[in-house]
């Protein structure tokens, strides 16, 4: 039985059960005797077909990527947020500080208004995440990249400095403006990820 018949009657084969059969199929070289291997080999038929056609990908694994200041109360936080708003399909997206203060309240409030809800992020110590295998780590301020803790394995760091809002002065609407040009800045930034990160270390 060739493979385009056998796809086509593979409900028949998984009701009764078949075992121990043969399958043949020149394009793809493939011989397989076993019935679990059948349903492999039929799932990966139906996927080549549909990726021909335009249709389902193969899934690459996704980056997993902290960011890092020295708080976790502003930048770091919104910089995470944004990475799994825009970049969920292909960013595991963490964050923390080296001193954590708490999430800013302005900082929740500036990304809800932009669409992305942060109110459920703790604040969490870089030492907390140690056991993580992360391909990036990208500092935003001098201090964390500084004082940085060296994560086992092959981890690449990534520096880019960003303003600290947290700090910022003067009128609540001058304080949440700075929140919003940090939170635009980091915006721009994340959408650039991972490729500019891989492009970093070619």
């Amino acid at each position: 039985m060739t493979g385009a018949s056998l796809s086509g009657q593979l409900p028949t084969l998984v009701g009764g059960a078949l075992k121990g059969f043969l399958v043949r199929d020149t394009e793809l070289g493939l011989q397989t005797h076993s019935f679990l291997l059948i349903i492999d080999y039929w799932v990966l038929r139906r996927n080549r077909q549909q990726i021909a056609k335009g249709g389902v990908m193969p899934e690459k694994r996704k980056q997993k990527i902290l960011f890092l200041c020295t708080g976790n109360a502003c930048r770091s936080q919104m910089a995470e947020g944004w990475a799994r708003h825009m970049n969920g399909d292909c960013i595991e997206a963490y964050s923390a500080g080296v001193n954590p203060i708490g999430v800013s309240t302005k900082a929740i409030k500036v990304m809800a208004e932009a669409g992305v809800d942060i109110s459920g992020h703790t604040s969490k110590h870089v030492d907390d995440l140690l056991g993580i295998d992360f391909d990036y780590v990208i500092t935003l301020c001098d201090y964390a990249r500084e004082v940085c803790p060296v994560f086992p394995g092959g981890v690449k760091t990534f520096h880019r400095r960003f303003d600290d809002p947290y700090f910022a002065e003067g009128t609540t609407d001058e304080v949440l403006a700075e929140f919003r040009r940090v939170r635009d800045e980091l915006k721009a930034f994340v959408q650039t990820l991972p490729e500019s990160l891989e492009e970093n270390n070619t």
